[in-house]
Order: C-alpha cells, then sequence, then structure tokens
C-alpha cells in the first residue's frame, strides 16, 4: 500500500537524448544495444511529456512513477530527497464520475506541470488512444478539483483545457497552468 509520494527528476533534455543518440550509434560501445533501447525509453517519455499526458512510467513493487515525476512510494521504499504524506482524491467523489475512468496515479494530488515538470498541476491528460480513422491522438483530461472533463479532443484542445483549470481552480496567476 503506497502512503507517500517524493519527486524524481525525469525532464528529458535534449542533452540527454544527443548524447544516447552518440552512445547508441558507437560501433564501439560495449553497451550500444543497450544505448538504443534506453534512446527509445528516453525518446517515449520526451514524446509523452511534450503532449502533456500523464501515465504511469515506472511501475516497481514499492513505487509508482509518473511522467512527471510525481513518485508513490510505500513504507519499505528507500527514497533520497523529500516525502509527503499521499493525498487521494476522494473515493465517493470519483464514483461520481465513473466516465472519468483514472488509473491509481490519477487519484493522487500532488502532479507537476508538463513538459516542464515543475509546479503543481490539478488538471491532467489522462488518457490518449490513437484512433485509425482519422491518423491522430484523441486525448481525455480532468481537473481533480472542479471534476470536470474533456473526452475524444485533439491535443491543443486538451492542454487548453489544463491551462485554463490549473489557472481557474489551481490557483495558478496568469501565463502559469502548462500541461
Amino acid at each position: 500500500m503506497f502512503a507517500r509520494i517524493g519527486y524524481l527528476n525525469v525532464k528529458v533534455t535534449s542533452e540527454e537524448i544527443q548524447e544516447l543518440k552518440e552512445a547508441a550509434n558507437d560501433l564501439n560501445n560495449p553497451n550500444q544495444r543497450l544505448s538504443i533501447m534506453k534512446l527509445g525509453f528516453v525518446r517515449d517519455l520526451d514524446r509523452m511529456q511534450k503532449s502533456g499526458f500523464h501515465t504511469t512510467y515506472i511501475e516497481e513493487e514499492d513505487q509508482i512513477v509518473c511522467t512527471c515525476g510525481l513518485t508513490l512510494l510505500d513504507q519499505r521504499s528507500r527514497f533520497e530527497g523529500e516525502t509527503d504524506f499521499l493525498d487521494y482524491l476522494d473515493k465517493d467523489l470519483l464514483a461520481k464520475y465513473p466516465q472519468i475512468e483514472a488509473d491509481q496515479i490519477h487519484t493522487v494530488r500532488g502532479h507537476q506541470r508538463l513538459p516542464r515538470c515543475t509546479d503543481k498541476a490539478v488538471a491532467l491528460i489522462h488518457e490518449l488512444k490513437w484512433h485509425d480513422h482519422l491518423h491522430e491522438f484523441l486525448y481525455k483530461a480532468f481537473c481533480q478539483e472542479c471534476m470536470q472533463q474533456i473526452s475524444g479532443v485533439q491535443g491543443k484542445d486538451a492542454r487548453k483545457f489544463v491551462r485554463v483549470h490549473n489557472k481557474s481552480c489551481g490557483g495558478f496567476k496568469p501565463g502559469e497552468g502548462g500541461s
């Protein structure tokens, strides 16, 4: 059972991607295959962060990590850095909105804004699905404060919803409130 939250620095940088590209292309690198795999992993995380998508990125027995760096920790977790008590959304409140279909990671307060992985977010893009007939992803987002949701929208509309709700429901100043 998870009891605490912490934050990992998972923000992908262009320098990190460049270093991995070089290692993956280096034929003399004894770890070339590992570098190729890690490059794919990091590129996927980078795409998710840029799209504003909050999802479980790493899941282990004693911790779950979101693409924003929010980390759910159980009592046994060894974690360097500060932790805080876990604050779940009220289950009765969530039961009133079954259409939200939130995963465990989405029911925890304390997410960080994407793509920067900074500041707190109350509105999250929590699902994206590829639609072959449209040749694009459609998004779902919801606000943890007012429980408003949008579904089946393009990424730009989902990110706008997140900005608006982070500002109006999260108390962010104008110009803040990213995904």
